[in-house]
């Protein structure tokens, strides 16, 4: 009809370029394969020249042209995705020779893959070399202006304020709102079994059975350490801690915060708790009831919550005689000390405090290793128990009983005949009595109280019979005796002496248990930077290391890659992305090689000479990166490729492909949550195998699955984040992005996130990401879930963080988004990339072209 005829009179030797397909309704589509760009292309007849498609579009503006009505559009981001993954490779006009097989086999400890890549391309490589570094626009789709500037709130990182951060945030997630309940109501009732233990033992006070009351306690004391730790387990578990540290959180910032917050949390406790212990009736001087002609049986012992009593059985007579005239008699029996003594065990266990948490926050298992960690608390806490077992022999117990009477004069003594060592005398020979206090408390060695609970309750003993109070037939004469030891230099007053060799023994045994604290926490800070921030000469050697064995076990052997996919040929655009980045690479590797020996093998990086030139490189650099996870069957998964890839400044960088392409495995290793097999990954020129701590300060990462506190609100994430940041203002802030993501409302914005949909989980960790204007952002498919509304503004705001001093990486499977954010495109499958350029570029090469659809008039028959 009329329409072929203009296609063919517009066209004319273009023909071959031009596809016509009427429909018989009237709709009509003509696909233009290619256009040409410029006059040598046009004489040469590669494609359609801009005249022939001008000179058709005139036509069918015409009047008298049967066409109604007509659009224009570019091929899609998805045709050339579906062209580039599928197995048949892309359009046969745009595939090259690839000379790579893409087979891979190691032998001893050299890779080869292949043959060469050729180094020179006859395509327009300066066209997408001069698209590598453009700064990109906005698009059609993010042109509105977000709500909020938040690329002006910056980080500023100092260990100070991250370490007020971290205490602020466990304070209030551990012991404030709703989730706190659970907390509040043991340890309450801890407290409340401490003084009802109190009372009880002065039941069965003076014996040595009270002793054994302690170990009660001894242990509510320590289960704190499992109340501390589990919230640290189960963050490790869910992936929260990981995301603490990629959100810049510093080591000297999580080692003195949980410190600090461990010991606070315990000095606490322990003081409310020992200070309610100290109450009971336990810690109150004994009566000693003058039963007389009474026939009450209980006369002279102690009923619960009375104070200990002394019954007239089991006096302790240590002098008698004649007085001024008077037969007097001279009893004594064993008091607790002050509460300084109190306040001294409450300190120093306290200390103990921060490294038990960190020597065993980081062990690995989650709640198998919490309850064995209750098992060895409670073998800690029966250790006295276990201990005495141990020297219930009686020739140990004599020469204890010897040991403690050694230094005790044979003088015998009279009521006028007394000196200050007297009252020192009576105690121990008080002591020397009790066959079971006597070894726990004056044979033990003080090295014991290392371990924190038997130093606990040594220390407590210690305190029940720190002092002697002597009371005398008849009444009054006590006193008077009392001072006249005070006279003789004793330490006395009243009718009360101090026993200063149990209050040795209790600084000895304090002194131990300060030492205990001391190896408890070098032990826990060894675990917490050889586990969670390694420093980078050990990952070097531990690396080192591995790479020999490896060499040795697998020297002469080839290993088999698992594969999903038949083979996907490699595009050429590849060679020079390629060819760009071991440019880049080349003045910082280790040994400086040619490019064809760095080809085939593992790329090593030089410290020396990329400390001084980070700012040289890109924010965001891939060379030969490699993944390789072992399979079931003792076969290895190959994820990762060889991947070179390189984000400049301002770019955002679309990384697309199937599912287990390996973007996200990508991501994960710039993000140090997992390591690389091979290979080099840098952020803003750090290099994250080994300088992680470093990286984690410029990055900022929303990972594929939301890593969130489900008991806790959106405000208290985002404050919480906003200080470990440094940002000035942390609470404007964090009501900001809450508004840029539209988390702002005041139902939602106090919401805890377990309650909050997925779309608005997915929202809060790309806020939580976008805090603190990080030099280089990976945001792993970031509007999953979300409505459309949102969706755009969350374009916009990404957009809005898309400016020259920063690079971004975007994975994502809707092309719309890749299209509307990003400024260049890189595809991967199968863990190697097969194609990279701007949207323009790719659709040009890859696409079908430009698509005319044409709306014809029903009435006329010449159409």
């Amino acid at each position: 009809g009329a329409v072929q005829e203009a296609v063919d009179s517009s066209f004319g030797d273009s023909t071959p370029f031009v596809e016509f397909e009427a429909g018989e309704s009237g709709y009509s589509t003509l696909t233009i394969k290619k256009v040409c760009k410029d006059k040598d292309d046009s004489q040469h007849g590669e494609g359609v020249s801009v005249d022939s498609l001008s000179t058709f579009i005139g036509w069918c503006e015409d009047e008298n042209s049967p066409v109604s009505e007509f659009g224009i559009s570019n091929s899609s981001l998805e045709e050339v995705f579906l062209a580039v993954t599928r197995h048949s490779g892309p359009p046969a006009d745009s595939r090259h020779e690839n000379e790579n097989d893409g087979s891979c086999c190691c032998c001893g400890c050299r890779c080869c893959c292949g043959k060469k890549r050729p180094m020179t391309h006859e395509r327009d490589d300066t066209v997408y070399t001069e698209s590598i570094n453009r700064v990109p626009t906005p698009s059609q789709h993010t042109n509105q202006v977000p709500k909020i500037n938040m690329t002006a709130y910056s980080r500023k990182l100092s260990v100070l304020t991250q370490t007020k951060a971290i205490i602020r945030f466990f304070f209030a997630r551990n012991w404030s709102g709703r989730p706190s309940i659970v907390n509040w109501v043991i340890f309450s009732i801890f407290s409340i079994l401490a003084m009802i233990t109190g009372f009880g033992m002065a039941q069965f006070w003076p014996g040595s059975t009270v002793l054994f009351f302690l170990i009660v306690p001894v242990s509510l004391l320590s289960f704190m350490l499992l109340s501390v730790i589990s919230p640290i387990y189960n963050d490790r578990n869910n992936g929260n801690f990981r995301m603490l540290q990629t959100q810049s959180m510093l080591e000297p910032s999580f080692i003195i915060g949980t410190s600090l917050y461990s010991f606070m949390v315990m000095f606490i406790y322990s003081f409310i708790f020992l200070t309610l212990f100290f109450g009971s009736s336990i810690f109150r001087t004994a009566v000693t009831p003058d039963c007389g002609d009474n026939s009450d049986s209980y006369c002279g012992y102690a009923k619960f919550g009375d104070k200990p009593t002394v019954s007239p059985y089991s006096r302790s007579e240590v002098l008698s005689g004649v007085y001024e005239g008077n037969d007097v008699t001279i009893f004594a029996h064993m008091a607790p000390g002050g509460y300084e003594m109190i306040f001294g065990i409450i300190l120093v266990f306290s200390l103990t405090f921060p490294g038990a948490v960190l020597s065993t926050s980081f062990l690995p298992g989650f709640k198998m290793t919490l309850v064995a960690l209750g098992l060895v608390l409670i073998a800690a806490c029966i250790s006295p128990v276990l201990l005495l077992l141990r020297m219930m022999d009686p020739l140990f117990i004599q020469n204890c009983t010897l040991d403690t009477l050694s230094d005790v004069s044979e003088m015998e003594y009279s009521i006028e005949s007394i000196d200050g060592a007297f009252a020192q005398i009576v105690a121990r020979q008080i002591m020397a009595n009790d066959i079971i206090a006597m070894p726990l408390l004056f044979c033990n060695p003080a090295y014991v109280s290392i371990l924190p609970q038997m130093g606990l309750f040594q220390a407590l003993s210690y305190t029940l019979i720190s002092d002697i109070v002597f009371y005398s037939e008849p009444e009054g004469f006590a006193k008077v005796f009392v001072d006249k030891l005070a006279q003789e230099g004793a330490p006395c007053s009243g009718t009360r002496c101090k026993f200063e060799h149990a209050r040795k023994l209790f600084g000895q045994h304090l002194g131990f248990m300060f030492l205990g604290a001391v190896l408890l926490m070098v032990l826990g800070v060894m675990m917490a930077v050889l586990i969670l921030y390694p420093p980078g000469c050990m990952i070097r050697a531990r690396h080192a290391f591995a790479h020999l064995f490896k060499c040795r076990l697998s020297r002469g052997q080839k290993k088999d890659f698992t594969t999903s996919d038949g083979n996907i040929e490699e595009l050429e655009e590849v060679g020079i992305e390629r060819q760009h980045v071991r440019g880049i690479m080349n003045q910082f590797l280790a040994k400086p090689e040619d490019l064809e020996a760095n080809d085939s093998q593992a790329p090593v990086l030089s410290y020396s000479a990329i400390h001084n030139n980070r700012e040289e490189l890109p924010p965001i650099v891939m060379h030969k990166l490699r993944k390789v996870y072992k399979a079931f069957g003792g076969l290895e998964k190959l994820a990762l490729k060889d991947l070179d890839l390189h984000v400049p400044k301002g770019e955002v960088l679309g990384l697309l492909g199937k599912n287990g392409a390996g973007k996200t495995t990508a991501l994960k290793i710039l993000a140090g949550m997992h390591e690389a097999s091979s290979g080099i990954g840098l952020v803003s020129g750090f290099d994250v195998d080994t300088e992680l701590n470093s990286v984690y300060e410029r990055l900022g990462n929303c990972p594929q699955f939301d890593c969130v506190w489900k008991d806790q609100s959106v405000q208290r994430h985002l404050e919480f984040y906003s200080r470990l940041k440094g940002i000035d203002d942390p609470k404007q802030a964090s009501l900001d992005i809450a508004e840029a993501v539209g988390l702002a409302a005041p139902d939602v914005y106090t919401r805890a996130s377990g309650a909050l949909s997925g779309g608005m989980r997915r929202r809060l960790s790309i806020a939580v990401s976008l805090l603190g204007s990080p030099d280089a952002l990976l945001l792993d498919e970031p509007t999953t879930g979300l409505d459309p509304s949102t969706r755009s503004e969350i374009w916009s705001l990404v957009s809005s963080f898309a400016t020259p001093e920063r690079a971004i990486i975007i994975t994502t499977h809707m092309m719309l988004e890749a299209d509307a954010l990003c400024s260049r495109i890189a595809i991967v499958a199968k863990g190697a990339l097969k194609v990279v350029g701007t949207q323009q570029h790719l659709k040009d090469n890859y696409g079908s072209g430009y698509l005319l659809q044409l709306n014809l008039a029903q009435d006329k028959e010449e159409t």
